[in-house]
């Protein structure tokens, strides 16, 4: 399974995308689109590289629940590849912000939302 995470800031989304870079916050309405075909994944990659996006980030997911192996994958529109093997996932109540800060000083980025009374961070490293 491939997840494919982008932005579509004209429309809300419950997942929010939160990345600082040279200490300017940017915040981004996040969507996930799953594919179960590597080549489907690769066409909406390419589409989204010819509508403008600088860089994209997806997801595979193998195994059976709970199980799952997840890693990273971050690619820019030159073809150059990041692979993150590491996932740190935090499933909470309630989640602070000084709590979000540290994690946006440590690592960066990251995913979070909410679901079923519970919120869900996501970070890729």
């Amino acid at each position: 399974m491939y997840n494919l995470y982008y932005v579509d800031n004209n429309k809300k989304s419950y997942i929010k995308g939160l990345w600082k870079d040279k200490n300017k916050l940017y915040h981004d309405n996040i969507y996930i689109k799953s594919y179960r075909h590597i080549q489907d994944l690769k066409k909406d990659i390419d589409k989204l590289f010819l509508l403008g996006e600088k860089t994209i980030f997806y997801n595979t997911r193998i195994g059976v629940y709970p199980d799952f192996t997840f890693t990273g994958y971050i690619v820019d529109n030159k073809g150059n590849k990041k692979i993150l093997y590491n996932r740190y996932f935090i499933k909470r109540k309630k989640i602070s912000i000084t709590e979000i800060k540290n994690l946006l000083k440590n690592y960066g980025g990251l995913t979070i939302y909410k679901h079923k009374n519970y919120s869900y961070i996501e970070v890729y490293y």
